[in-house]
């Protein structure tokens, strides 16, 4: 069964270890980007999958958050620390296919914390690879039109058995909060604490089983 996900405040000082987990039973999922081209990884970001070799380069964002960067290629993925070093090196190359890296921000430099699985852990691999059931398909910002606290998006494609993943980029004049979104065909329907008014912005992941 789909279930309706938001965001749940975590409090600024505190380590995020919301390792991303999709499961067919649960759909479940934090800011996952899947990524197949050079990329900057964006502040919200948790987990990030690399599909080819390319350039990723790390945020400017709080201290003691983490971000986690899994290769799934057999070439080389570099991860740039952009604004800061990464264990006091600007690069930090991932070589092995399915390597997961996670990236903790102490405030003045990243620190790499390695988590390698390799082809020949196969069982292993296979439970990583079951958590990473699901796909992004759509993916869009909406400024709210208002006028009740359920606001209607035409999403052209979407099924009722997609999962969404839905985020407030800004509360509005109303200071609204998102209390669900629910995925039927061709629409995401997202129901507010309120009426957002008409500007309200949210950021939406609509994701599909693979």
């Amino acid at each position: 069964m789909v279930k309706d996900i938001f965001p749940v405040p975590v409090p600024p000082n505190e380590l995020d270890v919301r390792i991303v987990r999709i499961t067919e039973q649960e759909g479940i999922i934090e800011n996952v980007e899947t990524v197949s081209a050079t990329y900057s990884i964006l502040e919200n970001d948790r987990f990030v999958i690399v599909d080819t070799a390319c350039t990723v380069t790390l945020p400017t964002i709080n201290t003691g958050k983490l971000i986690t960067v899994k290769s799934t290629v057999a070439g080389t993925v570099t991860i740039d620390g952009g604004d800061f070093n990464i264990d006091g090196a600007a690069t930090l190359d991932i070589t092995n296919q399915y390597e997961v890296v996670s990236f903790f921000f102490s405030g003045t430099e990243w620190n790499a914390l390695n988590e390698t699985r390799t082809e020949t852990q196969t069982e292993t691999q296979s439970l990583i690879d079951a958590s990473f059931s699901h796909s992004v398909v759509f993916a869009a910002n909406h400024t709210t039109t208002g006028g009740g606290a359920a606001e209607v998006i035409t999403v052209t494609g979407a099924l009722a058995t997609d999962i969404p993943f839905t985020t407030l980029q800004d509360d509005g004049t109303n200071d609204v909060t998102i209390a669900s979104s629910v995925v039927t065909e061709d629409t995401l329907t997202i129901t507010f604490s309120g009426d957002p008014s008409s500007d309200t912005i949210i950021s939406y992941q609509i994701l599909r089983a693979i």
